[in-house]
């Protein structure tokens, strides 16, 4: 819109307007400070950069004095903005609680009261059924510690999220003192 841009910085918006006032008659010289004025307003320039219907609308309830005239004629000329994609992820279908051991179904789902064992280390707790845990190795392939193995009767929920293992610490990083600074025995 006569020449000026949203790529240029204030003090060349500021010369190019002045270069327009030597190159004008003055009795445009009001107009053109108007325009002036709309170029310094982002929303105004925001709409030029992004000339859809949306944008030069905004303008009306933007601008402190919004150019009526020069709204319509943009915003009849321009298309409306594309719409938006939903970002709403479709549901998972519903999984039944499996065996860590043999992989069969341990419930219908997780409210489902059964009688299962866990197996709990270092790594965490493995919920499985009762007759594979007799088949199983006592000890963890991974941390090498013996699971402590409880028999419960109970649904699959209560168990999710409850035990996840004792901390594992390297050996050597405890602290000799508590948080206060008191030495430790």
């Amino acid at each position: 819109m006569l020449g000026y841009s949203s790529k240029h910085s204030a003090g060349e918006l500021l010369a190019h307007h002045h270069q327009l006032k030597t190159t004008y008659p003055t009795d445009n010289h009001a107009e053109l400070d108007w325009v002036y004025g709309w170029i310094k307003d982002r929303p105004f320039m925001t709409a030029i950069d992004a000339p859809t219907k949306e944008a030069w609308q905004w303008l009306r309830s933007a601008m402190p004095h919004p150019p009526q005239r020069v709204i319509d004629h943009f915003s009849a000329q321009s298309v409306p903005m594309p719409p938006l994609q939903s970002n709403i992820l479709p549901l998972r279908a519903l999984q039944k609680p499996t065996c860590r051991i043999c992989h069969d179904t341990l419930a219908n789902d997780i409210v489902e009261t059964v009688k299962f064992t866990t197996l709990m280390c270092n790594c965490g707790t493995k919920m499985v059924h009762t007759h594979c845990v007799e088949t199983y190795t006592k000890q963890c392939c991974l941390c090498k510690q013996y699971f402590i193995v409880t028999t419960l009767h109970a649904n699959v929920r209560s168990m999710i999220g409850v035990h996840r293992g004792p901390s594992q610490t390297v050996p050597g990083t405890r602290s000799r003192s508590d948080s206060n600074g008191t030495k430790k025995k």
